[in-house]
């Protein structure tokens, strides 16, 4: 199931949710081989990186953003 953030720039992009998860674990591959999974801001970092890859070129994640990776990492 896709998550939150997903869904949003999905609708924001007009990508479809596939093609954003393919994205979303690129970026999460990337984050942990330099980071590591424990690496503190894990998905900020991930978010970033989403949004960089998606033309949104933004060099910080909105408090909307951190509290979806809040929810990402608290369940």
């Amino acid at each position: 199931m896709p998550n939150p953030l997903i869904k949003k720039y999905a609708k924001q992009t007009g990508k479809s949710v596939d093609e954003l998860e393919k994205i979303w674990d690129e970026c999460k591959a990337i984050v942990t081989k330099s980071e590591g999974k424990e690496y503190k801001y894990f998905y900020p970092t991930v978010v970033k990186i989403f949004k960089n890859k998606l033309g949104m070129n933004e060099n910080f994640i909105t408090l909307h953003d951190y509290e979806l990776c809040e929810e990402l990492v608290n369940g």
